[in-house]
């Protein structure tokens, strides 16, 4: 007695990558996309508990294409921030900020989180945005995306920032608030031209956001002495676009 082929033994009879195909798009049934991120560390052992060691070497990031991300050096060092495939870093010393995208073999993150991003969608905000605004903001448009936001979104906002408020740690958590801690390196601008590229994240805090926080946001200034560091606030002036993938 013959019984009818299930459909799992007609995909089979089907050449192995049109199945693949098939069964890939079967699988895909709430309509979001996820996004390929890797992260070494995590936000709170890191930089609240002291578990600072070098996890990857920035060489392995270094000239990757569609590579965007950020991070913190080892021994918390310094700030990291990826743009496709470019690594630059900001270091404090004895006559300030030192930023580059010279990456030596033995530099290493320890902590880094890098999506990767073919492509990307943008749109341009006509209203100014205040810093207290923009959490909410960001936070609609991935909602009205088909993104999946169990996972860290990576988001680019590029244009000209009113207020800009950033810091490079040196050696120490700014937020621990330690006697005697080294004092990270802070710069504050005005009406300044520039990208922000940041990850929100509804997932559980000490990750890669802060307790409360959705978002974690580091900043490239380029001109002759470029600048890099983590955004502790910003207000956009009209016309600011927000990337997302």
């Amino acid at each position: 007695m013959s019984f009818p082929l299930s459909f799992v033994d007609i995909l089979m009879k089907i050449k192995f990558p049109i199945c693949f195909a098939l069964l890939a798009l079967l699988s895909c049934t709430n309509g979001e996309r996820k996004l390929e991120v890797e992260q070494w560390g995590e936000l709170k052992p890191v930089v609240m508990m002291g578990q600072d060691q070098g996890r990857i070497a920035l060489k392995e990031i270094q000239g990757r294409p569609n590579a965007y991300g950020l991070g913190a050096l080892e021994g918390l060092a310094g700030e990291i921030i990826v743009l496709d495939g470019s690594v630059w870093h900001a270091q404090a010393d004895s006559n300030g900020l030192v930023t580059n995208d010279h990456v030596d073999a033995g530099l290493q993150a320890a902590l880094l989180v890098v999506a990767n991003v073919p492509d990307w969608q943008s749109r341009t905000w006509a209203e100014p945005l205040a810093w207290g605004e923009l959490e909410d903001k960001i936070g609609r448009a991935v909602h009205a995306s088909d993104l999946n936001t169990k996972d860290p979104v990576p988001f680019l906002i590029e244009g000209e920032f009113s207020d800009l408020s950033l810091h490079v740690i040196n050696g120490a958590c700014p937020y621990r608030q330690e006697e005697g801690a080294p004092e990270p390196y802070r710069f504050a601008s005005r009406n300044t031209v520039g990208t922000l590229f940041g990850f929100y994240y509804e997932g559980e805090p000490g990750i890669l956001t802060h307790h409360g926080q959705r978002l974690h946001l580091h900043a490239f200034l380029p001109g002759d002495e470029p600048m890099v560091g983590h955004v502790d606030s910003v207000s956009l002036s009209s016309g600011c676009n927000l990337s997302l993938p």
